[in-house]
């Protein structure tokens, strides 16, 4: 290799925030817009019996739809229609395909990666799943709590009201580390309430990554007034959550037998190999802190979602990957994962099932984000 080839691998790495420890790693640096985007799906097919409609969605839209019956798709090659999609979204169009069959349709695996399942005697997705594919962010309050008494015990810590929203993440991913901000709240005496000067106004997330179609939870604070209001006149808030704005993927080859390793800005991440003796067959992903700063490791560790990673094994087949559990300190976080079949992740594993190999995994780390405001109005609120 020569001085000048040399030069422009080191500039580019260095570019990258990243250095390949081996050569089954590739890392790219991508814009979110190009990572997150919202699928349209369409399909058209016309005069085709039931079973031929089911086989021919799968194919055209390469949704995995599985039926929870084998052999019971209702009607039979004599029944004959029509099922014509443009551009809807994945629940949309898993909808129209039940309700075409004459049949319902239930999810395994979460609203971040489902796996649909068609069952007799029903039309489609129920009511709540229905509204998930298209359903815009937002945040909607849902309880208020008081951590006071009344008349006020003069022992206790300033009294406050803990106020809880629930916020749906739309149609990308939300990282942790937004908060409430409070715009103006008014009480029952015509009095401002404001959060505590300590800040306890953080938002609550039940994980480091929220993703697209899921829902978590915020928490702000607001001190009571003496004499404590019973209500609260007017609330104009609104919940700051972090969206990705570039996105690092980071493409693993080989790592099956043995290891493989690549450094992300003086931490380092290792995937495999794949231990051997299960038949669903298990992989280790592990990430070491190094000398990565503690703000930078924790956003980064909370940034990993292995369960949307996009695996396949040495035959094509598409994998997925089902958490076992782990470790995490402030140095290191060690998680297992069982490998299966992305067409039969949730069934049992047959005692003679070949576990596949993989041999390529891509994996997606948020690197930047950017805020975004959800506001939250409600008003004539009863303070418990």
């Amino acid at each position: 290799m020569n001085t000048r080839l040399k030069l422009n691998i080191a500039a580019l790495a260095l570019l990258l925030g990243a250095t390949l420890v081996r050569a089954d790693a590739k890392i790219e640096v991508l814009p979110a817009g190009d990572v997150y985007k919202t699928k349209g799906y369409n399909l058209s097919l016309k005069n085709v019996s039931i079973p031929e409609m089911i086989d021919g969605f799968r194919k055209q839209t390469g949704i995995p739809v599985e039926m929870a019956n084998a052999e019971r798709a209702t009607g039979g090659p004599a029944v004959i229609g029509d099922l014509e999609i443009k551009d809807v979204d994945l629940y949309t169009a898993v909808d129209a395909l039940g309700r075409a069959v004459g049949m319902g349709v239930s999810s395994d695996g979460g609203d971040s990666r489902p796996t649909f399942r068609l069952y007799p005697d029903g039309n489609g997705l129920n009511d709540r799943q229905r509204l998930r594919g298209g359903a815009a962010a937002s945040a909607k309050l849902s309880s208020i709590n008081r951590n006071a008494t009344d008349p006020p015990n003069p022992n206790n810590a300033e009294p406050v009201l803990s106020v809880t929203f629930q916020v749906a993440a739309g149609p990308t991913p939300m990282l942790g580390g937004g908060v409430v901000e409070w715009d103006e709240v008014i009480d029952d005496a015509g009095r401002p309430m404001k959060a505590p000067a300590q800040g306890r106004n953080t938002v609550s997330w039940g994980t480091g990554m929220v993703n697209a179609g899921a829902s978590t939870g915020a928490q702000g604070q607001l001190v009571l007034s003496n004499p404590a209001p019973k209500s609260i006149k007017s609330l104009r808030a609104a919940v700051v959550v972090q969206r990705p704005k570039t996105v690092r993927r980071i493409t693993f080859t080989d790592f099956a037998e043995a290891p493989a390793v690549v450094e992300l800005d003086g931490a380092k991440m290792t995937i495999g190999p794949v231990a051997k003796g299960g038949a669903a067959g298990e992989l280790m992903i592990r990430l070491d802190r190094g000398s990565m700063a503690e703000a930078q490791w924790q956003q980064f560790r909370n940034s990993i979602a292995a369960d949307q990673a996009v695996v396949t094994s040495d035959t094509g087949e598409p994998l997925r990957l089902m958490g076992r559990g782990g470790t995490t300190s402030s140095a290191y976080s060690e998680n297992r994962y069982t490998v299966r079949p992305e067409r039969r992740a949730f069934e049992a594993v047959k005692p003679d099932e070949v576990p596949p190999k993989p041999v390529r995994l891509v994996l997606d780390t948020i690197t930047e984000t950017t805020p975004e405001r959800l506001p939250v109005e409600a008003a004539d609120l009863p303070i418990p």
